[in-house]
């Protein structure tokens, strides 16, 4: 009973040194050997104390050196007993101490996580904004070119279209006033004409009257000297 005591812790500081192992290595799987570990010297400590009743009893019915040998046994198994629990603590601080490291990594994880979400959410905004006022910029500068250039183009219509309607007066009140020149200067050269050769008609009809009156009277005058030279 003593052996097998003793083989089994030996194998429980053994479970114990591998606890504390993956404990290093990894949280979760040092947690159930830790737990295992500390099943294992229950399981250990239950048969040290069963070795150790059943050497107290053989002891009742043995000499003395039987019970001074089970109780050298009793104090090793005792020893080792301790030995079992001080290394199970350990194992259980280590793994205690890696869940509280992995739960300090969670915490600096998901803090990583929402400084990297607050800073792709803030430069989405600027990146926006700066959009926007890109565009309504752009908007603005083709609103006011295009009015420019529409207040230019009618500016331009008007100025053409006015000169052109002044030209047109121009040239009509040219023409009125070349076609008015025109009849006055025919109708005053007609009446010039025809006051010239209204007054050659008289003149030359005077003068033909006068011609043919002097005649008469030229003839008249002959002939009454000639009768009058006859009667003589």
């Amino acid at each position: 009973m003593t052996a097998s005591s003793s083989s089994n812790n030996n194998s429980s500081s053994s479970c114990s040194i591998c606890s504390s192992i993956s404990s290093s290595s990894n949280s979760r799987f040092s947690s159930s050997r830790s737990s295992s570990s500390s099943s294992s010297s229950i399981s250990s400590s239950r048969s040290s104390s069963s070795s150790s009743s059943i050497s107290r009893s053989s002891s009742s019915s043995s000499s003395s050196s039987s019970s001074s040998s089970s109780r050298n046994s009793n104090s090793s198994s005792s020893r080792r007993s301790r030995r079992r629990s001080s290394n199970s603590s350990r194992s259980s601080s280590s793994s205690s101490s890696s869940s509280s490291s992995s739960s300090r990594v969670v915490v600096v994880v998901v803090v990583v996580v929402v400084v990297v979400v607050v800073v792709v959410v803030v430069v989405v905004v600027v990146v926006v904004v700066v959009v926007v006022v890109v565009v309504v910029v752009v908007v603005v500068v083709v609103v006011v070119v295009v009015v420019v250039v529409v207040v230019v183009v009618v500016v331009v219509v008007v100025v053409v279209v006015v000169v052109v309607v002044v030209v047109v007066v121009v040239v009509v009140v040219v023409v009125v006033v070349v076609v008015v020149v025109v009849v006055v200067v025919v109708v005053v050269v007609v009446v010039v004409v025809v006051v010239v050769v209204v007054v050659v008609v008289v003149v030359v009809v005077v003068v033909v009257v006068v011609v043919v009156v002097v005649v008469v009277v030229v003839v008249i005058v002959a002939v009454v000297v000639v009768r009058l030279v006859v009667v003589v």
